[in-house]
């Protein structure tokens, strides 16, 4: 399509993962805390199970923006 990332696009995921590192450009993300969001859920689970009858909650993960080449640094934008 003749499109150049990062000078025409600039490109970011979200969720960090390791094919991330292996593109040229490296993909920017938004990286999440899987392990503790899996912990956090296994937990819930197991309160359900146990009977456990509590309203919705809601919990959140602070995330974070790590820069790669995908993304262009212009400046004045």
């Amino acid at each position: 399509m003749g499109v150049s990332i990062p000078h025409d696009v600039s490109l970011i995921g979200f969720d960090d993962f390791n094919l991330a590192t292996f593109t040229d450009p490296q993909i920017t993300v938004v990286s999440q805390p899987v392990s503790e969001i899996g912990r956090a859920a296994a937990r819930v689970l197991f309160e359900r199970l146990a009977g456990k009858d509590e309203a919705p909650q809601k919990i959140r993960f602070e995330t974070k923006l790590i820069v790669r080449g995908s993304v262009s640094r212009r400046s004045g934008v």
